[in-house]
Formats: C-alpha cells, sequence, structure tokens
C-alpha cells in the first residue's frame, strides 16, 4: 500500500478492503486492523451486497502515515 501526500491535513482517507469469511464477526470490537505498525480504525467489516459471498472492510487510515510511502496492513478478525 502507498500512502500519498495529495490530501490535505483535513482530509479523512479511507482503505476500502474486500476479502471472504469476515461478514462472521462478532463484533468490530473483535477485528483490529495495524497499518505501517500503527493502529488504524474499522468502520465496518461486513457483507458487501453487490457481490453475494464477498465482504468489505472500511478502515481509516491514520494521519501519522501521510508521505509514508509503502507499509504494511495487517488484519485480526476474531482471534
Amino acid at each position: 500500500m502507498n500512502v500519498g501526500e495529495s490530501v490535505t491535513p483535513t482530509d479523512q482517507v479511507f482503505l476500502i478492503l474486500y476479502g471472504t469469511g469476515f461478514r462472521l464477526v462478532t463484533s468490530l470490537d473483535n477485528v483490529s486492523c495495524v497499518i505501517g505498525r500503527v493502529p488504524a480504525q474499522v468502520f465496518y467489516a461486513g457483507a458487501q451486497n453487490g457481490f453475494k459471498g464477498l465482504d468489505q472492510m472500511n478502515v481509516r487510515i491514520p494521519t501519522s502515515l501521510r508521505g509514508r510511502g509503502e507499509v504494511d496492513v495487517t488484519l485480526v478478525v476474531d482471534g
């Protein structure tokens, strides 16, 4: 993932992830995302609703990552 520098200081930037299996999460409290070793807030983890079986996760990218370039993303869902 490459975190760009073309946003203003007040912009919120979100990472939208697609996959399978995390729609069954028991609670958003049981979902964690770390981007570039910085915890990121997960706003949604569930069914995508446009394609059968596809799940979506919406994560706000921390502003402290601006300009960092390529970083790792780590997700943990229900342990």
